[in-house]
């Protein structure tokens, strides 16, 4: 099997390292609640203090200019902190406690603020591995585009603006495309699902017993189907996964939801992206949802088709898709990777245009929106190429590419200019076993080279 899962991640990974301390750490948790900073007291305490106690955001350190001059005033300062802690704790005694974070400033030691929490550094891929293997794992056997569903489009999945109605302009974009160049977007992302090009492992780190209300918080990764496992088995529950070790950063999976409420069994979270592809016939777009969010109903071996940890889906009896994905994704695709990718693929369109080391398209922020144009002094006759072939449809996407900046309906950099087009995804979940990680490419080389065929290692 090629390495077809890590390829997407490798190319986004130096820029999720620095992206994966997140823009959403500004938020306390999935509900968008505004966090404040504390200043300097003469103390030197430059940072809050802060816990998760049973789903519930604890600042254990008030701001104060002067140190309390009395034992008693300590106690009364102290004292309404002291009761809440004790409270939340007597209502989820399993509740683990972690510090919560706006920047690595927050945090101790080597410590990262990764998705608003502080994580450690992860030395030991295949440790990791082990220590998920005792957790429990899901496998993203669903990933849905509403805006496409048949017979009738359905809004989803969040209000991402603030102005109270469903956002998804990325979805109806696809829509209209879907429409003009008659591509089946849904039936080639449920393709990348049933060939395994697109696998991808919920790892979920802090999950309270019989999912009572508490703290929940799941890392992704890509992954390898274990030996003799195939898609079938992966989606009845019953299979099993090897960690991809190119989808792991300094501190664990590049992906993580860390700020996540579990309460009535539908967990709730923000996080620092959510990387995927989108095959087509002719052009792959690897994106990185920013700013996403989820809500997932979640069940544990429920019979029914569940098995492990698993979203509850919906079925709809006489509609396409007859299984719709209980979980929720929201988030902002960024206009510039999705013009990147577009560009990249019309460079390799030697048919069309003159020189593939030009670019074809031109596109950013201008004075006061975002603009994008065509290289018109890089472009062919496109009846140069032949019929059926993409290529030849360069300039009719040229004279339609302005209406690309119309239809964008989010300022992912907050400067006024809207830049990228929310998104609304429904995905399905199913239990799955982690079983291992990756061997380094570099072992696998050599390995391969001696007649080894095997990249995994089980701890």
């Amino acid at each position: 099997m090629t390495d077809s899962v890590g390829a997407p991640w490798r190319a986004l990974a130096a820029s999720r390292q620095d992206s994966a301390r997140g823009p959403l750490s500004r938020t306390v948790a999935a509900y968008g609640v505004k966090r404040t900073r504390l200043r300097a007291n003469r103390l030197g305490a430059d940072r809050p203090q802060w816990m998760i106690v049973g789903g519930a955001k604890i600042r254990l350190k008030r701001k104060c200019g002067l140190l309390p001059r009395e034992p008693l005033e300590v106690g009364m300062r102290l004292a309404p902190s002291i009761l809440l802690l004790f409270l939340f704790l007597s209502l989820f005694p399993g509740a683990g406690l972690s510090q919560i974070c706006v920047d690595d400033g927050d945090c101790s030691g080597d410590d990262a603020c990764i998705a608003g929490l502080c994580i450690a550094p992860v030395d030991d891929p295949a440790a990791y591995a082990a220590a998920a293997s005792a957790r429990p794992s899901s496998y993203l056997r669903l990933l849905q585009l509403p805006a496409l569903f048949e017979p009738d489009a359905e809004e989803c999945c969040f209000d991402l603006d603030g102005d109270a109605t469903i956002d998804d302009a990325f979805g109806n974009l696809l829509a209209l495309q879907a429409t003009l160049i008659e591509a089946d977007y849904q039936g080639l992302l449920d393709e990348a699902i049933a060939d395994l090009t697109l696998l991808r492992v919920f790892d979920w780190t802090e999950l309270p017993a019989g999912l009572a209300d508490g703290t929940a918080r799941f890392s992704i990764f890509g992954a390898l189907p274990a030996d003799g496992v195939g898609q079938a088995d992966l989606a009845a529950g019953t299979g099993s996964v090897i960690l991809d070790r190119e989808t792991f950063g300094e501190y664990g999976a590049l992906e993580q939801f860390n700020d996540g409420v579990l309460a009535s069994a539908v967990h709730a979270a923000t996080g620092n992206g959510f990387s995927f592809t989108l095959p087509a016939e002719t052009i792959e777009l690897v994106f990185s949802l920013r700013k996403p969010r989820v809500e997932v109903p979640l069940q544990e071996s429920a019979g029914g088709g569940c098995t492990g940890l698993c979203t509850i889906d919906e079925e709809r009896a006489g509609d396409s898709p007859s299984l719709v994905g209980g979980g929720k994704l929201g988030g902002l695709v960024l206009a510039d990777e999705y013009l990147a990718a577009y560009d990249a693929f019309y460079r390799t369109c030697t048919c069309s245009v003159a020189d593939p080391e030009e670019p074809v398209l031109f596109w950013g922020e201008g004075a006061s929106s975002y603009e994008v144009s065509c290289n018109t002094d890089n472009l062919l006759d496109p009846n140069d190429c032949d019929a059926g072939d993409p290529c030849g449809q360069l300039s009719t996407f040229c004279g339609t590419i302005a209406f690309l900046t119309t239809t964008l309906d989010a300022d992912y950099d907050e400067d006024g200019i809207e830049d990228s087009w929310t998104a609304g995804f429904r995905f399905g979940l199913s239990g799955t076993q982690i079983d291992g990680v990756t061997l380094p490419l570099e072992i696998f080389s050599d390995d391969f080279e001696s007649g080894g065929t095997s990249r995994w290692t089980v701890p």
